[in-house]
């Protein structure tokens, strides 16, 4: 189980999520660095974002998984020396 941390980023809360086993799910470095300071280990933060900064991309070279939602974010994250990810994949069915 992973919290989104944009959801809430309140110190506590994010705690509490820590005590319990869950990880979080990040799309910042602002949330990498939430999560940091609220003691999670890296292999209990997933980072996944469609449009990284370059803050954000050394940021989430901190983080225990990387999720690549296309094939372009998959080649950049390949190019900074990430060798494994998860990958997001839409099968393209839609709602209703």
């Amino acid at each position: 189980v992973f919290y989104s941390v944009k959801s809430n980023p309140a110190p506590p809360l994010l705690r509490t999520m820590l005590d319990h086993g869950i990880g979080l799910d990040v799309a910042s470095a602002f949330d990498v660095v939430a999560g940091e300071a609220a003691g999670f280990p890296p292999e209990r933060l997933t980072f996944c974002t469609k449009s990284p900064s370059p803050d954000d991309i050394a940021a989430a070279l901190r983080c225990g998984t990387i999720v690549a939602g296309n094939a372009a974010q998959l080649t950049r994250w390949i190019q900074h020396g990430v060798s494994t990810m998860g990958l997001r994949v839409n099968p393209g069915i839609a709602a209703g």
